[in-house]
């Protein structure tokens, strides 16, 4: 084989490689989406799922912003560090969710429609 032929062959295995469709369209809904919540043993849980590139990248910022390690006391592992972020950012947005039901039930009389509701803070 020479360089030519090289590279028709390259070309070739880049073009059997693409999907048929045409480039995706950058505002095209991510249809595979999911995260998934298993409680097992005592209330411990398993969370895993298939983020957007934009989750996925909102997520990283808020877990890396409050997974810093304090101290050089500070002995949690990376994974550690992160479980700990993810409790952290869920705080504020449960107290803002019984805030909106408390809220709603004081100011109509019921609850909300949507039946939001965070007990665990």
């Amino acid at each position: 084989m020479d360089l030519r032929d090289l590279a028709a062959l390259a070309a070739e295995i880049y073009q059997r490689s693409r999907p048929g469709t045409p480039d995706e369209d950058p505002d095209r809904t991510f249809e595979d989406r999911a995260v998934r919540l298993e409680t097992t043993f005592q209330g411990a849980g398993v969370l895993n799922g298939d983020l957007t590139p934009e989750c996925a990248a909102v997520v990283t910022a808020v877990l890396d912003a409050l997974s810093a390690p304090v101290g050089a006391e500070d002995t949690r592992t990376h994974v550690q560090r992160y479980h700990d972020a993810l409790q952290e950012a869920m705080r504020p947005l449960c107290f803002c969710i019984m805030m909106d039901v408390w809220t709603t039930c004081r100011q109509t009389g019921r609850k909300p429609s949507s039946g939001r509701a965070c007990t665990a803070v």
